[in-house]
């Protein structure tokens, strides 16, 4: 038997081939892509926060950072709660199916409307400034293009060139909105609309790309609620587990927000972007190594843990040099980068970069814990860290002011890095991983993550009829 032979029967016949070089080029390979468009993005958008803080001075950039850490909530609850879910189900499959993915959408879409309205009548109550009130108001704009978003369908296909490129066409399109009609501090109102318009751009090449191949998605809003309750029942640790995500990665500036004036948030939001964006190579790790996982789900513990663990060392040898670099030199990028009116960030830049290896852990742990369909382990996790933390961010804050707020930020990863490495590593008590259980299926797998041959490819499931 020739050896491509040989390989398709041990797939098909359920065996997980042995991890080891080529499956980590091929992470390698799509980290690569999605590394390179997110370094592109980052810069460009560093050059645009540059350029708003100059224009609309600490006071303006404050307000904009308190509304974007807010109405960043929301968004992980769609792109990383149901759109989490949602890629873990397209990674079993090898070609997508469109019916199914306009439920998904028609889902999403109508999540991302109510809490549209829900953000709009809480902007009456958190501020007292109409204009603030409409700045919250248009950044829940952006619930929107992150409802219709089909990223995720070709990053389960491996295909993260088409993806790079979307996401440095929304930034490019951002980023010239900021330079031609944001030019002082009355003009803040703009800056969520500018980056609607450039999210959308991008979307729009992904769905042309998408109807070319597959077909156009069915949108319909009676799909996307009978198509709600698998979702939420079965993903509601994957929600919950994002919530707390972002709950953790942004409660220190709603902290100061709620506590300090507007000043005080633009100059500790300032070093919070550039840790934020930092942040972002763990989300690119966590969307490469999901549908991996998930494809090569084994029962065998060791071997899980074995791979994982190469990961994380080879994301930490990238990740901890450049870290301690920056924590160095943190006064001579602040002065490079921002105005002297935040001289004052270089302690919170120094102390804050060291939360970017300790997130990136962690990320890479709660996505291993997603993959196997251990969601809820890692909530009640993140759970117990986020009730241990806040109260602690609370206390550092109001008696240690801005380096007190930094200080406790990074014990809260220190503490999330540890659990969740705990969680993956040591050794469960009934020394079992649990089976991998599809959505759409509605029932269990045994063995390992089911691979599609293309007569199966063809045939529907119960459930997927009752969404024609």
């Amino acid at each position: 038997m020739n050896p491509s032979a040989e390989r398709a029967a041990t797939e098909t016949a359920g065996v997980t081939p042995c991890p080891g070089g080529p499956r980590l080029r091929g992470l390698a390979s799509q980290f690569a892509f999605l590394s390179l468009a997110e370094i592109s993005c980052r810069l460009i958008s560093l050059a645009v926060v540059l350029e708003l803080i100059r224009r609309t001075g600490r006071d303006g950039f404050g307000r904009i950072e308190f509304c974007f850490s807010l109405i960043y909530w929301l968004i992980f609850v769609i792109r990383d709660g149901v759109e989490l879910v949602f890629y873990r189900e397209l990674s079993r499959r090898a070609r997508p199916n469109p019916r199914i993915i306009g439920s998904y959408v028609s889902l999403k879409l109508q999540l991302a409307m109510a809490l549209w309205a829900g953000l709009s009548l809480a902007s009456l109550v958190v501020f007292h400034a109409p204009e603030d009130r409409l700045l919250l108001a248009s950044f829940g704009l952006l619930l929107i293009p992150t409802a219709i978003g089909l990223d995720n369908v070709f990053r389960s296909l491996r295909r993260s060139g088409l993806v790079a490129i979307s996401l440095v066409i929304r930034t490019a399109v951002y980023a010239l909105g900021i330079a031609v009609f944001v030019t002082d501090a009355s003009r803040l109102v703009l800056v969520p609309w500018l980056f609607f318009l450039g999210e959308m751009c991008g979307i729009l090449l992904i769905w042309r790309q998408f109807r070319a191949e597959f077909g156009i998605p069915r949108i319909s809003l009676r799909h996307g609620r009978r198509f709600a309750g698998p979702v939420f029942s079965q993903g509601q640790g994957v929600l919950g587990l994002q919530l707390t995500q972002v709950a953790m990665s942004s409660m220190d500036v709603l902290v100061i927000g709620f506590l300090d004036d507007w000043g005080k948030v633009g100059l500790y939001g300032s070093t919070h972007r550039i840790v934020s964006a930092s942040v972002t190579f763990a989300v690119i790790f966590q969307q490469v190594l999901l549908p991996q996982l998930v494809r090569s789900w084994v029962a065998n513990r060791k071997q899980q843990t074995a791979e994982v663990r190469r990961i994380t060392m080879a994301a930490m040898a990238a990740i901890v040099p450049v870290t301690l670099a920056v924590s160095i030199f943190a006064t001579v990028i602040v002065r490079m980068l921002f105005t002297p009116d935040f001289a004052d960030a270089s302690p919170l830049l120094s102390v804050g970069i060291w939360r970017v290896p300790l997130m990136a852990a962690a990320s890479i742990h709660l996505t291993t814990l997603v993959a196997t369909h251990r969601e809820r382990l890692g909530l009640k996790i993140m759970s117990g860290c986020l009730a241990i933390s806040l109260p602690q961010v609370i206390w550092a804050h109001s008696r240690y002011g801005l380096n007190g707020t930094a200080a406790a930020m990074l014990g809260t990863a220190a503490l999330t890095a540890l659990a969740t490495g705990a969680a993956v590593y040591l050794p469960s008590r009934n020394g079992t991983s649990t089976t991998p259980k599809s959505i759409v299926q509605g029932r269990v797998d045994s063995g390992t993550a089911r691979t599609e041959t293309p007569r199966k490819l063809h045939q529907e499931t119960r459930s997927e009829k009752q969404l024609t």
